[in-house]
């Protein structure tokens, strides 16, 4: 995935949160909860084939920064 490409959907967001060092922890529904060693907590929702709503993925992205600094 190229630094300009945004993530859209839950496949695309789950393998940039990986990436990012986070593991997944449990699934409870639609969600799922990923912990990071530093002791952040991501969850991401799980909407099938579905475009998540910029603001999660804002959020989401946010989280992930934070773990590089």
């Amino acid at each position: 995935m190229s630094p300009k490409q945004i993530p859209k959907n839950y496949k695309e967001l789950v393998v940039l949160v990986k990436k990012a060092g986070f593991v997944l922890s449990r699934q409870k529904g639609s969600h799922a909860i990923f912990y990071h060693e530093k002791g952040v907590r991501i969850t991401v929702p799980n909407h099938d084939k579905k475009s998540l709503h910029p603001k999660i993925i804002k959020s989401i992205l946010r989280d992930i920064e934070r773990i590089k600094n």
